[in-house]
């Protein structure tokens, strides 16, 4: 997409953030842009993210694969986030019977990130005859008067289709989705994530040192002050320590996507240790072999995402963030052995038969 063009989607995205029939009237321009597509059985993957958070587009990578491998005689999609709205004429155009969308996983189902929670819903309410597939999901809606609202809306529009899917990406969710969406299809399957296992090779002879945090500086933060106690803390033991993060300062458009996630791979297999509070940094330190201290998140998407991988040795959740307890188990973790994981199992458990229970009449 050209510069201009972005920058025009994006004031259009933030005018109509509320309802998208503006985006969606738009549509219109986008005519005659899938042309190509309209003798190909497709899958639509619509939301994807082309913001700087690496690990929301690694769930667009990991989704790719999967879908290529599991449904190859369809062509894979992918829709920008700021491009979905107005594509979804072009697609009405085209769109054939054994066509079906898939939209982006990872956190962003309920009142978190409530602007692309609207799209969604937009999307479940214009499209009651294609099936449509949400990939694995962590829902959250705020414990307040509004986010009752919410939740209520969300929960009328999600059971009105008769046929979609939710995969919910650790039991906290998936126990709220069979309660709430009683007409929807509701199965639980770990983060689509670790299905890039497939992708990465790690060797045991792969030079490692230093320390790297990943934490959140943002509206998921729930460390505060504590994470400036505890960099202090660690800068003063190891001269060696990197503070990074899974997200970056920029957009991160289709072109570069892999490239950017793959980046991202490469530098954390660098490092002795990885301390961090974004699920995304626990699950590719877990990809890549690296020792990882992982933190609590706001919410049950961190603790949730472990319990599938907590027999992974070199991974381990801490459940207080009290900073001499930290750098105690950092100590800990730079002398000891640890396992590499046969992550070749963990597919065959968790992904080889995903499509089959993705099609499986809803029980």
């Amino acid at each position: 997409m050209k510069i201009s063009q972005r920058i025009e989607s994006i004031i259009i995205n933030r005018i109509d953030w509320q309802n998208g029939n503006f985006r969606y009237f738009l549509g219109k321009r986008k005519i005659g842009s899938l042309e190509k597509y309209k003798e190909t059985r497709n899958i639509y993957y619509l939301m994807a993210p082309a913001f700087g958070n690496i690990g929301d587009e690694a769930i667009v990578e990991a989704s790719i694969h999967f879908l290529n491998d599991m449904y190859p005689g369809h062509t894979v999609i992918v829709i920008d986030f700021l491009e979905t709205l107005q594509t979804l004429k072009e697609i009405r155009r085209i769109l054939k019977k054994e066509d079906f969308f898939v939209l982006q996983g990872g956190g962003n189902i309920g009142t978190l990130y409530y602007h692309a929670e609207q799209m969604r819903e937009f999307i479940i309410k214009k499209f009651p005859d294609v099936a449509i597939l949400s990939m694995p999901q962590s829902m959250y809606f705020a414990d307040t008067v509004n986010g009752a609202k919410k939740l209520n809306r969300c929960k009328k529009i999600y059971n009105a289709h008769p046929n979609l899917t939710l995969i919910a990406r650790e039991k906290y969710t998936y126990k709220k989705m069979k309660q709430i969406f009683t007409n929807c299809k509701v199965i639980i399957n770990p983060d689509i994530v670790f299905y890039l296992s497939k992708e990465i090779n790690t060797s045991p002879d792969t030079v490692r040192g230093g320390i790297m945090t990943c934490l959140r500086t943002d509206k998921e933060d729930v460390l505060g002050d504590t994470r400036y106690d505890l960099i202090r803390a660690l800068a003063e033991k190891h001269r060696d320590l990197i503070i990074s993060d899974t997200c970056v300062p920029r957009n991160i458009p289709e072109e570069i996507r892999r490239n950017e996630v793959a980046s991202l791979i490469n530098q954390f297999r660098r490092f002795s240790l990885v301390i961090t509070d974004r699920l995304h940094g626990m699950v590719l330190a877990a990809l890549t072999d690296t020792p990882c201290l992982v933190m609590p998140s706001m919410d049950q998407k961190i603790i949730g995402t472990y319990e599938w991988i907590q027999d992974i040795d070199f991974i381990k959740f801490v459940d207080k963030n009290d900073v001499t307890h930290i750098i105690n188990l950092v100590e800990e973790m730079l002398t000891s052995y640890y396992k590499t994981f046969d992550w070749s199992s963990f597919r065959e458990k968790y992904f080889d038969n995903l499509r089959t229970r993705i099609e499986e009449p809803k029980r």
